[in-house]
């Protein structure tokens, strides 16, 4: 059976295009912990792209322009804007991640003394 012209990736190549291979990080000690932590986090990259849109939903309307979809997809803000979300960014991770910082504190601490 032939394949369609331009398509040669065999079924196993098209796989490793689309599923991580290998062994998965281990965050925690359980391995449900890690799936929450990654449920977690997916959730919060969606948080963040909603953020995004909501920004770009407001500052369009300033500017007198109608929020629609195509033009909040075409919004490109200026370096202020996307200085001040990466900054919400960093501020979202830190939040996340301040309970894994401060545990492998306690731990290092106690190590240590």
């Amino acid at each position: 059976m032939a394949m369609a012209t331009g398509s040669t990736n065999t079924p196993i190549e098209t796989l490793r295009k689309t599923v991580a291979l290998g062994r998965e990080p281990n965050f925690t000690a359980q391995p449900g912990n890690d799936q929450l932590m990654e449920m977690v986090l997916a959730l919060a990259a969606e948080v963040s792209v909603l953020r995004d849109r909501l920004d770009a939903h407001e500052r369009l309307a300033d500017a007198g322009q109608a929020p629609t979809p195509t033009a909040v997809d075409a919004y490109e803000p200026p370096v202020e804007v996307s200085d001040l979300r990466s900054q919400r960014r960093a501020t979202l991770l830190s939040k996340l991640f301040r309970p894994i910082r401060q545990a492998a504190l306690r731990d290092l601490f106690e190590k240590e003394g």
